[in-house]
């Protein structure tokens, strides 16, 4: 009888044993399936950013305790921009898992000498350090790797410059969008001639030194439905350029009056020749100089008699 229990609780034991190696198993193969044990990456924490390819590098900053603060060599990062990066990094820590063969690394775009490498720091010391890969429209999914690990994981991308290394990409290239809505009027300055569109409940109208008359109102919404959805700027001015561009009284503009109650602020934009295909466009109220699209330019910079009415009506 002595035997027989010693017998039955070596077996229960050795069930007990093979359990805990299941257990451990599964646990470990579950750990394998998505990235974790990570250090903090969130924008309270995280103080700079480094992601760079051989193409280019851009270095994000946060300044002060403002974990929205973040800025770009001498410019502020674009809010919805930054948010779109902070919200992929959160997805970092369990990401899932795609890959283990080195075989597959290049397909992917994270091998040795591919793709973006993304730093995390805090303090001048390294928090963590990813190869990004290839992106792709069908999938919409970021690959990842650790240096010097096989593992491949993935994390959903709206964009393929969620990770930008184009420092250009991380400003804001919103010149101006202002609400029809909230504008009085518009002034037209030019070497040649000085004109203003005022809008009225009846009508536009076109104020010279000539007078007053009607404008073509078809014209004038037009020109608001440009201003209210102006594209984004194709590039920015290089600290050479700048050097070299004189924005003053005799440049072309267009300033922007707005209504008091709109809470939006008058606004002036100023315009030189870039090329053939583009102009230099400023806000004399910040420091910025864009890059903006010559045809769009040019149909801002309207004459006084494109406003004109023909005689007769």
């Amino acid at each position: 009888m002595k035997s027989r229990q010693v017998g039955l609780v070596l077996i229960a034991l050795i069930a007990i044993g093979i359990a805990g190696l299941i257990a451990r198993a599964v646990s470990s193969g579950s750990d394998q399936l998505v990235l974790s044990g990570l250090l903090p990456l969130s924008p309270d924490v995280v103080d700079s950013v480094s992601l760079r390819s051989d193409q280019s590098t851009a270095e994000l900053r946060r300044f002060g305790t403002d974990a929205t603060n973040w800025r770009v060599g001498d410019f502020p990062v674009f809010p919805p921009k930054l948010l779109d990066f902070w919200s992929a990094v959160s997805d970092i820590d369990g990401a899932q898992l795609v890959a283990r063969n080195p075989a597959n690394h290049s397909r992917m775009g994270v091998a040795d000498g591919q793709g973006t490498v993304m730093e995390f720091f805090l303090g001048g010391s390294i928090q963590e350090q990813f190869v990004v890969g290839k992106w792709s429209p069908d999938v919409r999914l970021c690959y990842l790797r650790r240096p010097s690990k096989n593992e491949v994981y993935s994390i959903p991308c709206a964009s393929p410059d969620v990770f930008d290394t184009d420092p250009d990409g991380w400003r804001n290239r919103i010149v101006l969008r202002v609400p029809r809505a909230a504008v009085e009027s518009i002034v037209f300055t030019s070497p040649e001639e000085d004109f203003t569109i005022a809008l009225t409940p009846l009508g536009s109208v076109l104020i010279s030194e000539d007078g007053q008359e009607p404008a073509d109102n078809g014209l004038v919404l037009n020109i608001l439905l440009a201003l209210e959805n102006l594209p984004e700027a194709t590039g920015f001015a290089s600290a050479e350029e700048m050097e070299d561009l004189k924005f003053d009284a005799s440049t072309p503009s267009i300033v922007i009056n707005t209504v008091d109650e709109s809470g939006i602020p008058t606004t002036r934009l100023r315009f030189i020749p870039r090329d053939d295909i583009s102009y230099y466009v400023k806000n004399p109220a910040e420091s910025t100089v864009y890059i903006m699209d010559r045809d769009l330019v040019e149909f801002l910079l309207k004459r006084k008699e494109d406003f004109a009415l023909p005689t007769g009506e």
